[in-house]
């Protein structure tokens, strides 16, 4: 059980705009942050439209830091016993390769669903140091998800198209093993006419008059956005548009401005929005409506700089599939830096 990871949680559920949390969403959170590692932080994904306001959460672990070998006893602890999930062997596999090759992983971020299942599986996000079309990534996707010929291949069509089209992949890659085993590839900047192309080579049967909405939009157009698509095996009639920042005063200017297009198209609620925006997310013990969490003030013993926790937004995305409108949430993680560094 991770105390740090709940601990955390409670701060933010205790911060958040009451817009942001519905009924019934705090305790399914609780559960998924007291079950993840306590070798880090946790990041919380939220809901902006007005139906389904779970929050779900997720965490990194970087490659040259510390947080690896604890993951991977973690998994450990999760892959054995007789009614182990085959996913969390899977994931102990992957987690050993990588123990002997940190290298070609920068880092791993792990999301955990907000749901009532005791050891619920994550999907994986891994950001590659090698080109994702070698042998080693192939290698690592094949153990966590069993036998993808079929996926890897089709995901490997994307690949050529895309090029020949000009449009770059992210250097990342997910595996939903919460899901269906689904791999996923992000795609960098493609506009309108880059994603109709790549998305018609790949004979793409999802929500054309959303993807045309959304990337029509001007302000989510000219944004750092990416294309996202899931294979199990076969291209999935979904998509994401994410929009990605790096927490910059300029990169605050232009969440505001994607946060106001989501609302204006209807695809967010203001309340959950302006919910997002105006908490600071700057936490000290002096200013918290929940304890300060016990490991920060063990850590103050070792450093004893004055620490704060501060909200940073990593992406927004938009979730396109048929049959229902844009699904918007907002990814964000609570970091812990030193008070020096606020202005």
């Amino acid at each position: 059980m991770s105390r740090f990871a709940l601990q955390l949680a409670n701060l933010a559920l205790a911060e958040l705009s009451p817009a942001l949390i519905e009924e019934g969403v705090a305790e399914p959170l609780r559960r998924a942050a007291s079950r993840v590692t306590a070798a880090a932080g946790i990041g919380l994904e939220a809901r902006l439209g007005a139906k389904g306001g779970a929050i779900d959460a997720f965490q990194r672990f970087r490659h040259g830091d510390d947080t690896l070998p604890p993951f991977l006893d973690w998994v450990r602890a999760h892959a054995t016993g007789p009614d182990a999930a085959v996913g969390w062997s899977r994931l102990l596999d992957f987690c050993n390769l990588w123990l002997q090759d940190p290298g070609f992983i920068r880092e791993v971020w792990v999301e955990f669903d907000a749901t009532g299942s005791d050891r619920p599986l994550p999907a994986l996000f891994m950001d590659f140091a090698d080109d994702l079309r070698g042998q080693k990534v192939e290698n690592a996707i094949r153990l966590l998800a069993g036998d993808t010929g079929r996926s890897w291949g089709a995901l490997g069509d994307a690949f050529a198209h895309a090029q020949r089209l000009g449009i770059r992949p992210t250097a990342a890659l997910g595996l939903m093993l919460s899901r269906d085993d689904a791999i996923r590839g992000t795609f960098v900047r493609p506009g309108l006419a880059g994603a109709r192309a790549l998305l018609e080579a790949l004979d793409w049967r999802g929500p054309w008059s959303d993807l045309k909405a959304v990337l029509q939009t001007p302000e989510l157009a000219d944004s750092n956005h990416q294309l996202a698509l899931d294979f199990a095996p076969d291209l999935k009639p979904v998509a994401g548009i994410e929009f990605v920042f790096n927490n910059s005063a300029a990169d605050q200017k232009v969440l505001e401005r994607i946060l106001h297009a989501f609302v204006r198209q209807g695809w967010a609620t203001q309340a959950r929005c302006e919910g997002l925006l105006d908490w600071s997310g700057v936490m000290d013990p002096r200013s918290t409506q929940a304890p300060w969490p016990d490991a920060m003030i063990a850590r103050e013993v070792i450093d004893p700089r004055p620490h704060l926790l501060v909200k940073h937004v990593g992406h927004l995305k938009l979730n396109l599939a048929p049959g229902t409108p844009p699904v918007a949430k907002g990814y964000f993680a609570l970091i812990r830096e030193p008070a020096g560094l606020r202005p």
